[in-house]
């Protein structure tokens, strides 16, 4: 199944189909869109969507992309490079049963407050480099699910600025625990462990 949308304005909307495996959004012309966009869900559970042109999200501002990208197994990259993150508040479950590998936070978020259950599922994740995730100031931040059943990953390297977390939650559930450092969430960096 070949599926093609339109995308522009502030227009919210979701492609849930997990027969989709390819998807061509309808040309903008020379419109470039500055409005905000809420894009949850807008991937969620394409499990077999292989190919997506992201030219088309350029200088888009979403505010939240949870469950983007949740259940993409076959998407050889999962990424968000291409957007305007300036706006951008809540990431709840983004990447949530994704099959990659290694993830390195890259972005640069300076309203970003939610990030729960970011990583859920991701069971061939093996390395999560953090350590450029810059925190917003005065935000706890609530890390329940957070790599949850992550059955293969091996290191967490946790951000370099501190920041405080109120729950963690289900966030280690069946990940082999001897394997991460929990070192860096330490009292001063987390607030509550329940």
């Amino acid at each position: 199944v070949v599926k093609s949308v339109p995308i522009g304005g502030s227009a919210k909307f979701a492609i849930l189909d997990t027969r989709i495996w390819q998807i061509a959004f309808d040309a903008m012309g020379n419109k470039v869109t500055t409005d905000t966009v809420t894009l949850s869900y807008m991937f969620s559970n394409c499990k077999n969507l292989t190919s997506v042109n992201m030219d088309v999200f350029m200088n888009v501002k979403p505010t939240t992309l949870n469950y983007f990208w949740r259940g993409c197994e076959n998407m050889p990259t999962v990424e968000i490079d291409m957007m305007d993150l300036s706006e951008l508040t809540t990431m709840d479950y983004c990447w949530s049963g994704c099959l990659m590998s290694s993830f390195t936070w890259h972005y640069i978020t300076p309203k970003l407050t939610s990030i729960r259950g970011m990583f859920d599922s991701c069971k061939v994740l093996e390395i999560l480099d953090l350590s450029q995730f810059i925190p917003v100031e005065n935000v706890t931040y609530n890390l329940s699910d957070f790599v949850y059943y992550c059955l293969k990953l091996q290191t967490i390297i946790w951000p370099n600025h501190p920041w405080k977390v109120r729950s963690l939650r289900l966030a280690f559930m069946n990940v082999p625990m001897y394997t991460i450092d929990l070192s860096d969430l330490n009292p001063s960096k987390c607030n509550k462990h329940r």
